[in-house]
């Protein structure tokens, strides 16, 4: 699966790239910018047509979330702060089968910028044996989650959104990017601080992570005739 990827994404690279070579048709001569929503965040995009059949595009999005709980357990209160970052730059390549048509098959790359960091910390003491430990003493956990920066990118689309048919226009986009296996740190202090070497371990519960579902949809103005 991973090897398809690879390959596909750049042969749509080289596709787009062959076709930027040969003279441009009347009609390769129209672009857009949209603004996107949806799993890689909220962000904005750039299209040019180089030709009927192809389109070359670039983007960013942006989203962050931050959260607070507190757990109560049998023997452990913890304030447990989440927060996550999604962060991402893409360099695409869509493939229109049908000069008609609104189906496309898209391939390239994104730079990959998500991170995600939690933190746990005691909120009341604990007691082991006869002796109770306060919340100083009990410590901080913290783990951070990253991701490989460069991650190739497949999907298909719906929508033309340099169609010359319409100014303004929808593009519903659905793939997959491959992030290679997410890097764990962990850092603790007080009696918690032992923890923090089980890093290795949580790595490899999380190996099988290691594809992000892309599913977003543009709002576009067309440019050019």
């Amino acid at each position: 699966m991973t090897d398809f990827l690879f390959r596909t994404s750049a042969g749509l690279c080289l596709l787009a790239l062959v076709a930027g070579m040969s003279p441009p048709a009347a009609s390769a001569q129209r672009a857009a910018v949209a603004a996107r929503a949806g799993t890689p965040g909220i962000g904005w995009e750039f299209l040019v047509e180089v030709s009927g059949h192809i389109h070359v595009r670039t983007g960013a999005s942006y989203f962050t979330y931050n959260r607070t709980d507190e757990t109560t357990g049998e023997d452990l209160d913890l304030d447990v702060e989440s927060n996550a970052r999604l962060f991402s730059l893409a360099a695409l390549v869509d493939l229109y089968p049908w000069t008609r048509g609104g189906v496309r098959l898209s391939g390239g790359v994104f730079y990959n910028g998500n991170l995600g960091d939690v933190s746990a910390t005691a909120v009341a003491p604990y007691q082991i044996g006869e002796r109770t430990f306060t919340p100083e003493e009990i410590g901080t956990l913290d783990g951070e989650l990253s991701f490989s920066t460069l991650a190739p990118y497949l999907g298909i689309g719906f929508g033309n959104l340099a169609s010359p048919k319409r100014r303004v226009g929808v593009a519903l986009d659905l793939g997959v990017i491959y992030h290679r296996r997410p890097v764990v740190k962990l850092g603790g202090s007080g009696l918690v601080a032992p923890t923090a070497e089980q890093a290795p371990q949580v790595e490899d519960n999380l190996s099988s992570f290691r594809f992000f579902p892309v599913l977003s949809i543009g709002i576009g103005y067309r440019f050019g005739r």
